[in-house]
């Protein structure tokens, strides 16, 4: 992400907020860093006047840090710009709570502003206080080249996202606490030549923001991606985002999300997705005590998903970022591959590519790092899978986590759990291989053999 601190050098505001953008899909949940990634983002918008985006963005940080007041002071700036003043406020307030030395002055310039606590209109045509401040309290927050360079880790070329719906989600419950997350003059708007009705926001990624739709010829719910508008004047971006759409497109499995259309039109570029609903495999585990799911449901997920990935290797498609954030079980049970986003086609003649570096770092290929990618890259990134659905472990963690990868050392799962068979360590060694050519050949074989190893 050193790349992505150059941008922020030479005030290209659109490639450092891609670049930040494609760095949160990449860290997974939990992480440390995510907060910060969401508010950088968050406050690039508020620069570039996406204060719809900037006020979901900074609620995304708030969500997973309460405490970090520079988010509710991002918040803050783009509720008064949607004139949402007394919200505004409040948000002022709190960071004046967590953080006095920086936002106290702050809010008592909100409330004089206000012309009192409750609220008093602010005239229109009046420059708020809240932005005469902003200079002052952006170097006070110490920046964001610190959390460019704390990611340098991550990639710069990562793809977008796919949306899928959870029943109780983060995106509901912000939708319901705070923010209108329907960027201005979105909602409503008709697509696909008067078919697609769209309606309120569901999430946001690096290339994209995903919206729930209506398709009026078919009366169902679908997922509309829309192409950030700061990247629709790059050719090379509109390339990538309709690319990815019909290679997606392309894959008809049961397994994996279908693509239904894709629109460009006027007033932007949009790829029409089924709308799933239910919830991730990374739900599942983080729902439990001990983060971990019997044999028998870790099986039947890793059977579907190998069924997915090997469909897609069959044409020459790899995922490149699997993970159980992009797999999901729609509220059938069905087991659902996500965010094909990043994927990439190999060329017929080659079973590699270079100089590409995606995914997400815990479920990473040790060859992905170095920009090197291979179908057995995607068998590798399910069996870190299916060691952390056993184990309620990840194999690789820690900061030497890169080095334990390209030496194949990891705690035994049955170390971790004396219930497996020992039989099941030779199957993650084989799978977990530093050298891809000594992995198994496909997903199908890696989960059979892990299957037999469990005597299931």
């Amino acid at each position: 992400m050193l790349q992505a601190a150059g941008w922020v050098a030479l005030r290209n505001m659109s490639e450092a907020m891609l670049a930040i953008g494609r760095a949160i899909e990449m860290l997974a949940e939990g992480d440390a860093r995510l907060p910060s990634a969401y508010n950088t983002r968050a406050s690039y918008k508020n620069k570039t006047g996406d204060y719809s985006g900037a006020a979901a963005d900074a609620g995304e940080a708030i969500k997973r840090d309460p405490a970090m007041a520079d988010a509710y002071y991002q918040r803050s700036v783009a509720l008064k710009k949607l004139g949402r003043s007394s919200a505004s406020l409040a948000d002022i307030k709190t960071a004046a709570e967590l953080k006095p030395s920086d936002y106290k002055n702050l809010y008592d310039m909100g409330l004089r502003e206000m012309g009192e606590e409750g609220g008093a209109a602010v005239p229109a045509g009046s420059e708020s206080a809240l932005q005469k401040a902003w200079s002052r309290l952006r170097a006070a927050a110490g920046g964001v080249l610190p959390f460019l360079i704390g990611v340098a880790g991550a990639s710069l070329f990562a793809g977008g996202v796919l949306f899928f719906a959870k029943e109780g989600s983060s995106a509901h419950r912000i939708k319901k606490r705070w923010f209108t997350p329907v960027p201005a003059g979105a909602e409503g708007q008709v697509i696909g030549n008067g078919r697609y009705l769209i309606k309120e926001e569901l999430g946001r990624g690096g290339m994209g923001t995903v919206n729930a739709a209506w398709d009026k010829e078919l009366e169902r719910l679908v997922a509309v991606k829309s192409m950030n508008p700061e990247l629709l004047s790059n050719e090379d971006h509109r390339r990538r985002f309709v690319k990815e759409g019909k290679m997606v497109a392309q894959l008809r499995h049961p397994n994996i999300v279908d693509v239904y259309a894709i629109c460009d039109e006027p007033g932007g570029l949009f790829i029409v997705f089924a709308y799933v609903k239910g919830k991730t495999v990374q739900d599942l585990l983080t729902a439990g005590p001990e983060r971990r799911l019997k044999p028998a449901q870790a099986d039947e997920i890793g059977r579907a998903v190998a069924k997915a990935i090997d469909y897609a290797h069959a044409g020459n498609v790899i995922h490149r970022d699997l993970k159980p954030g992009n797999v999901m079980i729609d509220e059938h049970g069905q087991v659902k591959v996500m965010d094909f986003g990043i994927a990439r086609q190999l060329d017929h003649a080659h079973t590699t590519m270079t100089n590409v570096v995606v995914g997400t770092q815990p479920y990473m290929a040790p060859e992905q790092a170095m920009g090197v990618v291979t179908k057995q890259s995607d068998v590798y990134s399910l069996g870190v899978i299916m060691y952390q659905l056993l184990t309620g472990s990840l194999p690789f963690a820690g900061e030497n986590s890169y080095q334990d990868k390209l030496d194949g050392r990891f705690p035994q799962p049955s170390e971790l759990l004396p219930s497996l068979p020992p039989a099941v360590d030779l199957v993650f060694k084989k799978v977990l291989h530093p050298d891809h050519k000594e992995r198994y050949k496909n997903c199908a074989e890696f989960v059979e053999v892990l299957k037999a190893s469990l005597n299931i």
